[in-house]
């Protein structure tokens, strides 16, 4: 089986380290890239063509769901799991 690859999309470095070692730690051969904003998200993904994308939803410069918005665009097949820490429905059934 291959490694599978992992893009993770947050705009702090310790959320983005402790996601890693999380991964690193249940899926050993995981590859994993980061980006630090939406705009970042988007080079890397052309760049790494990851599996599964973890994208944070605000980030500065450009959001997770702007973001996600263009990479599907270009991608329809891409994988992303788009994360927030609020709850409210507006902000996750505007992005289906």
């Amino acid at each position: 089986m291959s490694a599978k690859k992992i893009l993770i999309v947050d705009d702090h470095a310790i959320i983005r380290r402790g996601t890693e070692l999380v991964l690193k730690a249940a899926f050993p051969n995981c590859i994993i890239s980061e980006a630090c904003n939406g705009q970042h998200a988007i080079a890397q993904f052309r760049e790494h063509k990851p599996d599964i994308v973890l994208m944070d939803y605000t980030m500065p410069e450009m959001n997770g769901y702007d973001a996600s918005v263009f990479i599907l665009k270009e991608y329809k097949n891409a994988r992303i799991i788009l994360l927030t820490m609020f709850d409210t429905k507006p902000i996750i059934y505007n992005f289906f």
